[in-house]
This record gives structure tokens, sequence and C-alpha cells, in this order.
């Protein structure tokens, strides 16, 4: 055997080496099994180190289940799945929210986005709604500015 062939045949050994044994980890590798979500029946946002921040309790339509939420030193996002329809979404949260003294600030559509905005004092609600099949998404942010 020549040289050459001697040198082609180790390096080709070497990579199929590599292959198997990269493929053999890719193949056996299993993420971290993560904690699901709680069942979340409102929301409450409160900040206990500032007292210039307003208070927000909302609740979630009956029936509804958690998607998600993400949470930032000044916002909230609760994005929810509920039965109720876009329009039946806004009306549920204006009634909830205007009986606890927030008063609308905006209100509009964009596209297939129907959008809410309130205020009290210096925090910020903003309701969005759209359908998605037989069920709304429901998303709603707080905003507490200082």
């Amino acid at each position: 055997m020549s040289q050459e062939i001697k040198v082609s045949f180790l390096t080709l050994s070497g990579l199929l080496i590599a292959f198997f044994v990269t493929h053999n980890n890719f193949s056996s590798f299993e993420p971290k099994v993560l904690v699901p979500l709680k069942k979340v029946q409102g929301m409450k946002a409160e900040n206990e180190e500032s007292s210039s921040r307003v208070e927000v309790n909302v609740p979630y339509p009956e029936n509804s289940e958690t998607l998600g939420v993400v949470k930032t030193e000044r916002t909230e996002q609760h994005t929810i799945k509920s039965p109720l329809s876009p329009q039946e979404g806004q009306e549920f949260y204006k009634n909830v929210l205007k009986s606890q003294d927030w008063v609308i600030e905006n209100e509009g559509t964009a596209g297939i986005f129907l959008n809410t905005e309130y205020k009290k004092e210096k925090a910020r609600i903003k309701i969005t709604t759209s359908q998605d099949g037989d069920h709304s998404i429901i998303s709603v942010e707080i905003n507490q500015r200082n």
C-alpha cells in the first residue's frame, strides 16, 4: 500500500470515529426536565420596595389557561387562552378594571388584534385580544412607570 492510501485510510477512519461519537452524544442527549407552570387564577402586581407603585389585581376569565408569564422590573405580561371571544375578553376586562377605577386611555384595532389601554396614576394596563380557532388569546400587560 502506498503512503497516500495509508494516510487517506487513517483520515477516513478518524472522521468515521468522530462522526459516531458525536452522533451517539447527540442522540442520547436529554434536556433537563422543566417544572410545569402552576395553575394561575389571576395576577397581582405590586412592589414592596416602592410605595409609588399602584397595586394591580386583575383576575382571569373563567375556564382560562395560562400560556405564559413574563416579568421584568417594571412590567408583567400574562398571556392566556380563553373560551371567550376577543370582544367578550375586552368587555370582561373593561368591567373589572373600571370597577377598580381604571380609566380607558386608548381603544382600537390593529389587524386581528383588539387593544384597550387603561391608566391609573402612573400605572398602565394594555389588554390585547385576538381569535385563535375556537378560543381567544388574551395578553394582559401591566406597566408600572416611575
